[in-house]
């Protein structure tokens, strides 16, 4: 209020001196006015008046000049111009006055006029020093009202941040301090990430170098310092969170099981595999459960190697159990495999009934059949649950199982399955020779050998070849001995000249087939009592025994051609060398033991001889002495598992 006080007063003055000079001039003007308007209204009615005379004058001098008047009209008219001669000079006279009465009037009027303009002129000057003295005062007064508003509001700014600036200030550094901590734990937050990116990178490479040695000793054929550079590996990094490391960790541990399977320290690979599903069982990286799984994959297969048939089963079921629901393919595939190899352990351990089991939940488990692996499993199940079935003695159903994969795969160009359906029809001849159909069975054999004839496949070739053993043997079987030796002698001059050892093993059977006719129809002379002929056939069946052994190699001599071939010389009388050749055909690597004592027992039952009990006797007394010492003898059997697997 005090600011704005001087304004007022300056407005005020202003407003004053305006209406002042406005009141002189509109005075001026009207005063003016009132002496200019009253003269010209008296003049104008003088004016008027005389001009009326002078017409009033005219009229009358130009009716006195009329020579028509009569002298008391002339005299009349005289005297009324007279008169109005009169009143023209009083008139003039008037006139004269009034314009003397006005011209002092009009003289008074300017000077009042004039000194009327004269105060309003002082005034006005008065008012105008006034007001710029007011104007001054104001500037003066609004400078000062500045300066004090200035002054003031300095004042209060002091006061108030003498009273509420040192809370601002505590604000605010509470708020730069927060914002500074702020800051420093992200940077530190960004450090310590950078610096355990640093850690695992650097981890990585010493991780790497380790397996990169390891590698590198494998290939130089030094698995035990390969062992050494997974063990130094693991136990350098077995704390690491890193998922590179624990792949890292996982595979070392696998490779180095590898190592003790190729070395055949089965019981040492098993370690390994187990401490890699402990360490990773429950692990979820894609790569870790994939090494799981074929680390109880092969495991398995090891454990049926040492003949742990039941701890295999549990194996692969834990596989199975882990996985069961997986999604990944390569995932699926493991599952196939162990649950085939389940399967086939089952069927070892006597169980036909939980191995078809297995094979059916793994057919129905394999709905996709677009990858070759999986479409090889479930052919091999099949097969497989087609065996089981003739186990138990259901040749039908083991027959229409052959069938259905016949059906199913008949068509399969891939080798692996070409090979799955030629096992399916040579197993479904056998179930068909059980079940006393031996026509159906040669027709079957016969099919066989016309989808595979040609066949370059090695293991196509094996199989044409054992269906033309079991045709031979089946023709036999019918007394069609003349067909039979056809049979065996068309192997022999397809395979004769192979240099493949299971190729030359079938030879050798077909040789041992046409040896086995040759000794059977020596019994039937024996039995007519045409003893020439049949010690010609005893002895021919010696030289064809002798051919099948000549294919074979010592390591995979049949215990089945050596027996035929002692039951030949034992009919030939010479009893000591029968005994002898029987002993090696119990101890032979293939059909040897049980299988060749219960074969040479079937043999007797074909045209059975009297002379047939020197070898009976030589039979079961060799086969008391096998069984005593192979009861005495603790050894490992290792027997070869249909699948494991390797890492891809």
């Amino acid at each position: 209020m005090s600011q704005l006080f001087p304004f007022r007063i300056y407005l005020q003055c202003l407003l004053i001196v305006g209406f002042l000079s406005i009141h002189s001039n509109v005075s001026y003007a009207a005063t003016k006015q009132s002496t200019e308007a009253l003269p010209v209204v008296e003049q104008s009615w003088v004016i008027t008046q005389i001009i009326q005379l002078q017409d009033r004058s005219a009229r009358l001098e130009a009716l006195f000049q009329l020579q028509t008047l009569n002298s008391s009209d002339m005299k009349d008219a005289e005297k009324e111009l007279q008169q109005l001669q009169l009143q023209l000079v009083e008139l003039k006279e008037k006139l004269v006055a009034q314009a003397d009465s006005q011209s002092k009037e009009l003289a008074s009027y300017d000077r009042r006029i004039s000194d009327i303009n004269f105060y309003t002129n002082f005034w006005g000057a008065v008012l105008a020093v006034f007001g710029l003295i007011i104007t001054i005062t104001a500037i003066a007064m609004g400078w000062s009202a500045k300066n004090r508003a200035v002054s003031e509001a300095t004042k209060a700014a002091r006061e108030y941040f003498n009273s509420e600036g040192k809370s601002l200030i505590e604000a605010e550094q509470a708020r730069f301090e927060n914002a500074r901590e702020l800051e420093i734990a992200t940077l530190r937050c960004e450090h310590e990430a950078l610096h355990q990116e640093l850690k695992s990178q650097s981890e990585l490479l010493i991780a790497q170098s380790f397996f990169s040695k390891a590698e590198s000793f494998e290939k130089d054929d030094n698995p035990d310092a390969a062992i050494a550079e997974y063990d130094g590996l693991v136990a350098r990094f077995i704390d690491s969170e890193s998922i590179d490391i624990k792949e890292k960790i996982s595979l070392s541990l696998f490779r180095k099981a590898s190592i003790f399977n190729k070395s055949d320290k089965l019981a040492d690979a098993n370690l390994a595999y187990d401490e890699l599903v402990s360490m990773f069982i429950e692990d979820e990286s894609p790569k870790i459960n994939y090494l799981v799984a074929a680390a109880l994959a092969n495991k398995g297969m090891t454990q049926g190697k040492l003949n742990l048939l039941e701890a295999a089963v549990d194996t692969y079921h834990k596989l199975v159990s882990r996985f069961d629901r997986t999604t990944d393919l390569k995932l699926i595939k493991v599952v196939a495999v162990a649950q085939l190899n389940k399967g086939v352990a089952q069927g070892r351990l006597n169980q036909p009934e939980a191995a078809i089991k297995t094979f059916n939940e793994l057919v129905c488990r394999v709905t996709d059949e677009t990858e070759l692996v999986l479409k090889e499993q479930v052919a091999k199940a099949l097969v497989n649950k087609g065996v089981a079935q003739g186990r138990l003695n259901h040749p039908e159903a083991a027959i229409e199982t052959f069938n259905g994969l016949v059906c199913r795969f008949g068509g399969a160009t891939e080798l692996v399955l070409k090979e799955q359906v030629a096992n399916a029809l040579l197993y479904k001849g056998m179930e068909q020779g059980q079940l006393n159909q031996p026509e159906a069975a040669m027709e079957t054999y016969n099919e066989l050998v016309r989808r595979f004839d040609g066949a370059s496949e090695l293991v196509l070739k094996e199989q044409v070849a054992r269906a033309l053993v079991n045709k031979g043997g089946t023709q036999y079987k019918l007394k069609q001995p003349e067909a039979a030796m056809e049979t065996y002698n068309e192997l022999v001059r397809r395979f004769g000249n192979a240099t493949e050892l299971v190729l030359k093993e079938m030879a050798s059977n077909a040789y041992n087939g046409i040896g086995f006719a040759r000794l059977s129809d020596g019994k039937e002379h024996l039995m007519k009592d045409n003893v020439e002929q049949a010690e010609a056939n005893f002895k021919q069946a010696l030289e064809y025994f002798d051919k099948g052994l000549i294919y074979l190699e010592p390591e995979r001599l049949s215990g089945l051609i050596l027996g035929n071939r002692a039951y030949a010389l034992a009919l030939l009388g010479d009893v000591k060398l029968a005994e002898d050749v029987f002993v090696a055909g119990l101890r032979a690597p293939v059909d040897g033991g049980e299988t060749l004592y219960e074969a040479t027992l079937s043999d007797f039952e074909i045209h059975p001889l009297p002379q047939d009990e020197p070898m009976k006797e030589l039979v079961e007394r060799q086969w008391k002495m096998w069984v005593a010492e192979h009861d005495s003898k603790c050894e490992d059997t290792f027997i070869k598992q249909p699948n494991g697997v390797s890492l891809s």
